[in-house]
């Protein structure tokens, strides 16, 4: 087995290269185990980087250190590869994507990483690359969009920076005119706040958008919400950000819910879309599950 380690610098409030790698190395050496560092320079290098270890053949473990979109890079590069296994270091603002295994400080042990097993997870093919997350276009795009000049302020954690963004992006417009195509036989047309589709329960550093959410079930999570009165959306952003939204009566009426192969959504003018934190301005997004296209590790409990 080989060992590979791919480090975003630009992960997080504290830089990884000086924080988690040194860590990482003084065990590797002690153990004398076979091992190589990757620095990645910019958006799209860690997804070389990972190319390029995998096509010297054999099986090997790459692991991500940094955050969701340092993760989602390296996946997009060991898809279907099973000869590939992926693990993350979290050391991103938000981290979404291990909620649904363990708790953080497990994956940030060294030892836990590199005795435990990994398993298939799905991942979702979208117009804009393989995402492992999330998928959303609308209100939650635009507050990906702006939650990045929030991420640059020291010492401010990343679900402070993603509400100090939602709170600013609630200012202005809230819905966009969608049409929206749910395993290409079911459409559903309106003024939505945003269209979500999910692999995982949690994006936004801990909003807990899909609590029925599995992430080796096969199917999307489709989470639509139409625009409420603006007097309603502070408890409901409370009630959303803890999973409380499936059965709440402030979201009767409101809420659209289901499990999905996939779906296609078009927008009248165009809108904020994000994918694993990644952003564009577009009017479609299309995503589609992809069954245990990756083989991800979780560490030893």
């Amino acid at each position: 087995m080989r060992y590979v380690f791919i480090v975003n610098p630009t992960a997080g409030k504290k830089n990884p290269e000086e924080t988690i790698l040194p860590v990482i190395r003084a065990y590797m050496d002690k153990h004398k185990l076979s091992y190589a560092c990757h620095i990645t320079e910019r958006v799209g290098h860690a997804t070389e980087l990972a190319k390029n270890e995998i096509e010297k053949g054999g099986p090997l473990r790459i692991y991500a250190v940094g955050g969701d979109g340092t993760f989602r890079e390296i996946a997009a590069a060991a898809a279907n590869n099973p000869l590939a296994e992926v693990g993350v270091f979290p050391c991103g603002s938000g981290d979404d994507y291990i909620r649904n295994f363990a708790c953080r400080e497990l994956f940030l042990k060294v030892e836990k990483q590199l005795s435990g097993k990994s398993r298939p997870v799905d991942l979702m093919e979208t117009d804009y690359g393989l995402t492992v997350n999330v998928g959303c276009i609308g209100l939650d795009g635009k507050v990906a969009y702006r939650m990045v000049k929030y991420k640059r302020i020291p010492f401010l954690p990343g679900p402070m920076a993603y509400s100090l963004a939602l709170f600013q992006s609630l200012f202005g417009k809230l819905g966009n005119t969608l049409e929206v195509t749910i395993d290409k036989d079911k459409v559903l047309k309106g003024d939505f706040v945003f269209a979500l589709s999910t692999n995982g329960g949690w994006y936004g550093g801990g909003y807990y958008a899909a609590p029925k959410a599995v992430v080796d079930d096969g199917f999307l999570e489709i989470v639509l919400v139409k625009v409420p009165k603006f007097w309603k959306i502070p408890k409901m952003v409370r009630l959303y950000k803890k999973g409380l939204h499936m059965e709440a009566p402030e979201f009767s009426g409101l809420l659209e819910y289901c499990r999905a192969k996939e779906i296609k959504v078009e927008s009248v003018r165009e809108a904020y879309a994000t994918f694993d934190g990644e952003c564009v301005r577009t009017k479609h997004m299309e995503s589609k599950i992809l069954p245990g296209a990756l083989r991800f590790i979780v560490p030893a409990e």
